[in-house]
């Protein structure tokens, strides 16, 4: 058995280990589809740590790494995922030895913080702390109509100008503690898990934007004075 650092050149093996280990089947369930922000063989940034037996990929770990800017200090923190073991060789310990040489590397990189999602017993014992909550709402076909009134537009981000798209990212980088984002990859950071992003529009202005997955709305952001809108 052999712990390192995934290849440039096996990044399809590494997809392939981490959709069946998801059981992501079908083309838009696979991790090249719901994060395309990620899941591209030219990102350099992201660091996979992996186990092999006999040379062959059997489990894998991801680090993300990324700025996060609060008011006026930057910290470079990442993002630990993809946690992913082929199912026939799980209950055999490679999670242990994954995670805990993730937990080197990042002490290597010199990360100022680590986060993730993931079951809190199952994490504490690595360190890892309670961080708060996550927030979700839902939004309803006839709340969505009683919105869409003659004074509000609202368009797929995809549709709408690049103009449009860096007023919505200006929004979002006024927010009081957020993670970097560059406008070249916005839009793919918020299609994340198959969510959609809409722009909303009031007399022809950007107001904000949301985004939007079977109804549940997982990203809303929008200028102060239209909170009671």
């Amino acid at each position: 058995m052999e712990i390192r650092k995934v290849k440039k050149e096996e990044f399809n093996e590494l997809l392939d280990v981490m959709n069946k280990s998801f059981d992501f089947v079908k083309d838009e369930d696979k991790f090249e589809h719901i994060l395309p922000k990620l899941y591209y063989k030219d990102n350099e940034t992201m660091i996979h740590i992996g186990a092999y037996d006999n040379d062959k990929l059997v489990a894998s770990i991801g680090l993300y790494p990324m700025k996060l800017i609060s008011k006026y200090n930057t910290l470079n923190i990442a993002c630990v995922g993809g946690v992913s073991t082929l199912p026939e060789y799980r209950n055999k310990g490679f999670f242990s030895l994954l995670i805990n040489e993730i937990l080197k590397e990042s002490e290597r990189q010199n990360y100022d913080l680590l986060f993730l999602g993931g079951n809190r017993v199952r994490y504490g014992h690595y360190g890892f702390e309670n961080g708060g909550m996550t927030l979700a709402f839902n939004v309803s076909t006839r709340s969505f109509k009683d919105f869409m009134t003659k004074d509000y537009k609202v368009m797929k981000m995809e549709e709408a100008s690049i103009d449009d798209i860096n007023e919505c990212l200006n929004l979002y980088n006024k927010q009081s503690q957020h993670v970097e984002r560059k406008v070249e990859e916005f839009v793919n950071v918020l299609k994340s898990w198959n969510t959609i992003p809409y722009i909303v529009y009031k007399d022809s202005k950007v107001i904000g934007y949301f985004t939007i997955v079977k109804n549940q709305v997982y990203e809303f952001i929008y200028i102060d004075k239209y909170k009671d809108n």
